[in-house]
C-alpha cells in the first residue's frame, strides 16, 4: 500500500459518509470539534472529518487534552497535534489537566477520562454543536468483552452507542487495522501512547491477548462482536419501548380504577345521605304523630270528664 492510495481513501471516507448518514450523526451547518490525541484513530477521525465536511455541511475544528500524566511525552504529543493542525489549517483548542480551571487528572484512567469529558464539555458550552470521537469497532468490542467480563446486563451490551448528548463516534464502522490503514494512504502520521503496549491495564490486555486469539478462531471477530452490540442495542430499547408502554397502560388503567372507586364512593355518600334524610323524615313524621295522638287523647280526656262531673239528675 502506498500513501496518498486514491481508491482506499475513496472507499474509507465513503463508508464512513454511508455510516454518518445512516446513525444520523450531523445536522446541516452544525460546528463539529474532533477529538484529536495524536494517535492514529484520531488522526484519521480528523482527516476523514476534513474530507467530508463538504458533503456532511459541518465545520470542522479539534481540541486536544494533554492529561499531563506522561510528562514531556505528553507534551510531545500536544506538540504534534499541534503542527499537524496548524499544517492542515484546522482550529485548534488545548485543554491541560489542572489549569485554567480544570481538574488534575489523578486516580488513574477514572481521573483521566472525567478530565477529557470536562474539556469536551467546556468545548460544547462555547459554541461547539458536536464533540466527534474516534471510537472505531475494535473499541467496540474491546468494550464488550470487557463489559462481559466485569459482568453487564443488555443495555451493557449495547456497548458504545453511536450518539451520546453532543458527542458523536463517526468512525465505529472501522477496526483499527482499517484506520491505520487509512493513515498510511493518507500519508498522515501520528504518536503511540506508551501506555497502550502496558499490559498493566485490564483493557489492555484484552487488546493484546483476547482479541487476537479471537481474530484466530474468526477473522470477522470483532466485527460480529460489534454487531452483537447492535442487536443487544435493539433489543434493549424494544424492552424500554415495551416497559414505558405497560408503565403507561398500567398508570391509565389506575386512574380509570381510581375514577370508578371515587365515582362509587360518591354513589355511596349520596345514598347515605338519602337514606339520612328519609330517616329524619320518618323521625318528624312519628314525632307529628306523636303530639296529635296527644292532642286527640288530651281532648277526649277534657270531653270525659265534663261528662262524668256533671251532677246526676233525680228520679
Amino acid at each position: 500500500m502506498r500513501p496518498d492510495d486514491p481508491s482506499l481513501l475513496r472507499d474509507t471516507e465513503a463508508r464512513v459518509l454511508a455510516w454518518c448518514e445512516q446513525a444520523g450523526l450531523f445536522a446541516h451547518g452544525q460546528r463539529v470539534a474532533a477529538a484529536v490525541s495524536g494517535g492514529a484513530d484520531s488522526m484519521a477521525l480528523l482527516r476523514i472529518l476534513l474530507a467530508l465536511a463538504g458533503r456532511l455541511e459541518v465545520e470542522v475544528s479539534a481540541c486536544h487534552v494533554n492529561h499531563k500524566l506522561r510528562g514531556a511525552a505528553a507534551d510531545a504529543d500536544e506538540a504534534f497535534v499541534r503542527g499537524e493542525c496548524a499544517r492542515l489549517g484546522v482550529p485548534l483548542q488545548v485543554c491541560r489537566a489542572g489549569e485554567d480551571g480544570l481538574p488534575l487528572a489523578g486516580g488513574g484512567e477514572a481521573g483521566a477520562r472525567a478530565l477529557r469529558y470536562a474539556c469536551f464539555a467546556r468545548v460544547h458550552a462555547g459554541g461547539i454543536d458536536r464533540i466527534a470521537t474516534a471510537h472505531t469497532v475494535t473499541d467496540q468490542a474491546e468494550t464488550l468483552l470487557f463489559r462481559l467480563a466485569r459482568g453487564t446486563g443488555l443495555h451493557g451490551a449495547g456497548g458504545i452507542r453511536p450518539a451520546r448528548d453532543f458527542y458523536v463516534r463517526p468512525l465505529l464502522c472501522l477496526t483499527r487495522a482499517e484506520v491505520e490503514a487509512y493513515c498510511r494512504a493518507a500519508g498522515q502520521g501520528w504518536v503511540t501512547d506508551g501506555t497502550n503496549l502496558s499490559d498493566a491495564y485490564a483493557r489492555n490486555r484484552l487488546r493484546h491477548d483476547a482479541l487476537p486469539a479471537l481474530r484466530q478462531a474468526n477473522a470477522g471477530a470483532e466485527r460480529n462482536l460489534a454487531r452483537f452490540c447492535e442487536k443487544a442495542a435493539r433489543a434493549g430499547a424494544y424492552f424500554d419501548r415495551a416497559a414505558a408502554a405497560l408503565l403507561e397502560q398500567a398508570a391509565a388503567q389506575a386512574e380509570q380504577t381510581a375514577r370508578q372507586r371515587a365515582a362509587e364512593a360518591d354513589a355511596l355518600a349520596a345514598e347515605a345521605e338519602k337514606q339520612e334524610q328519609a330517616a329524619a323524615e320518618a323521625a318528624a313524621l312519628r314525632a307529628s304523630l306523636r303530639v296529635c295522638l296527644f292532642a286527640i287523647v288530651c281532648s277526649f280526656q277534657d270531653s270525659f270528664l265534663v261528662v262524668f262531673r256533671e251532677p246526676l239528675g233525680v228520679i
